[in-house]
């Protein structure tokens, strides 16, 4: 399973550790606070090579934890196929959901159906693109 890390990073590229070119933030890479409040500047990179290297075709689910989150693959697995259980339990829209793109909230974990990355693929000039001029106060989102 790829990880991913800016290539500042201590270290190189290994094997399943990927490296990204994270844009400059306010915050300098060695201030304990960078990226605080701003992932989205450091996932994009992450998402922009999984897009352009159609890494998500391989899998039916790809997952977004960070490296601080206790995470059980086979857990995983059964918390996808109970939620899938649960809305084909559910109303008529919920239903026909399961066999569309699906993106699952585990409070700060998400996980993605293939079909949602392809219709994310479809639209990545756009979501992809982080702010990063350092006048804006959305810098990094």
């Amino acid at each position: 399973y790829p990880f991913f890390t800016d290539t500042d990073a201590l270290g190189s590229a290994d094997g399943d550790i990927l490296q990204v070119e994270v844009p400059k933030t306010k915050r300098s890479r060695t201030d304990s606070l960078w990226l605080y409040h701003q992932n989205m500047v450091a996932l994009a990179p992450a998402w922009t090579f999984i897009i352009e290297h159609a890494l998500y075709d391989a899998f039916d689910w790809l997952i977004n934890v960070e490296l601080d989150h206790f995470f059980v693959a086979s857990r995983a697995r059964t918390c996808i196929q109970r939620h899938l259980e649960i809305l084909r339990e559910g109303s008529q829209e919920e239903r026909k959901s399961v066999n569309g793109p699906l993106m699952l909230a585990w409070g700060n974990a998400f996980v993605f159906s293939r079909k949602f990355i392809e219709v994310m693929a479809t639209k990545w000039t756009l979501l992809g693109k982080p702010i990063t001029e350092p006048s804006n106060p959305g810098m990094g989102c």
